[in-house]
């Protein structure tokens, strides 16, 4: 199964149990130079958001970039967040008292990421947009890529135990397998091991 097809179905699967995410795409992180190359198809809706794929997606306040940096080890990490953080300084985006203070939110997300063995952002980067992002394992125990749904906060909850959060960890843990990855085991994250099924 292709990418694109495997997002497709998971889109079908995420509709079909009336998860109302506007759209589900698995991203795949170039960790030398910290660019994604993205891979998507939008829900079943008469309208829906769409990312712009021209633009890289932070590591620190996206939840696609989280899933990345949890698993990166950290000389690499401290260099793609380092190299980050001063693109954002020299933007007049962050002040560096703000840097300081999220290089420690970072350190806490990602722990967080990894109990969960999924990310999750509440309006962090557009105010009213949540996203969650779950991690596909290779043999070796490494995301090779993310699988990641977002939508507006009317109709997308952020709650750790919604359909979407349970839907994504199910899902990504089912392409990890297909792929012959090995799945690493969370402490905290959704207990289900299936995709919903419609009522």
């Amino acid at each position: 199964m292709t990418e694109r097809a495997a997002v497709e179905r998971i889109v079908r699967e995420l509709h079909m149990a009336r998860v109302n995410g506007d759209l589900a795409g698995m991203c795949r992180l170039f960790a030398d130079t910290g660019r994604f190359e993205i891979a998507g198809a939008s829900a079943d809706k008469p309208i829906s958001i769409r990312p712009n794929t021209r633009h890289d997606l932070p590591l620190h306040n996206s939840a696609t970039g989280r899933v990345f940096a949890a698993y990166l080890a950290p000389p690499q990490l401290e260099s793609l967040l380092a190299t980050e953080f001063q693109q954002f300084r020299q933007a007049g985006k962050l002040s560096a008292g703000e840097i300081a203070a999220r290089r420690r939110a970072v350190t806490r997300q990602l722990a967080d990421v990894r109990r969960r063995g999924l990310a999750r952002t509440v309006g962090e980067r557009y105010a009213g947009l949540n996203s969650f992002s779950a991690p596909i394992f290779d043999h070796n125990g490494r995301v090779v890529l993310a699988l990641t749904s977002f939508g507006l906060a009317a109709s997308f909850p952020s709650s750790w135990e919604s359909r979407i959060a349970q839907a994504l960890h199910s899902a990504a843990a089912e392409l990890t397998l297909k792929i012959g990855g090995e799945l690493r085991k969370s402490e905290n994250g959704p207990r289900k091991t299936t995709v919903p099924k419609q009522a």
